[in-house]
């Protein structure tokens, strides 16, 4: 059996949702999860870690979660909401 789920929503809810899953035995290759993000994560190269003793299991639990950041500078008033957290990937 092979699943494909796909994810919506805050980095919180995410890593809740894969600790849960990993506990589940849910993340050995069975199942694929997409996680799409309407702007970037505040930690795009490691979401995972949260500075508490669940780091380690969040970090086998992100192994097969996909995530894809949409990114569109609409007008100069969106440019100025994101502010300095933008990271330009050419």
């Amino acid at each position: 059996m092979f699943a494909v789920v796909v994810l919506c929503g805050m980095d919180d809810f995410v890593r809740e949702f894969m600790l849960a899953a990993n506990d589940k035995d849910m993340t050995s290759g069975d199942y694929v999860y997409i996680l799409t993000h309407l702007l970037p994560p505040d930690d795009l190269l490691t979401p995972w870690v949260m500075n508490d003793s669940f780091d380690d299991n969040a970090k086998k639990a992100y192994f097969p979660l996909l995530q894809v950041h949409v990114y569109h500078a609409l007008c100069t008033q969106h440019k100025y909401f994101l502010g300095d957290s933008i990271i330009y990937i050419l």
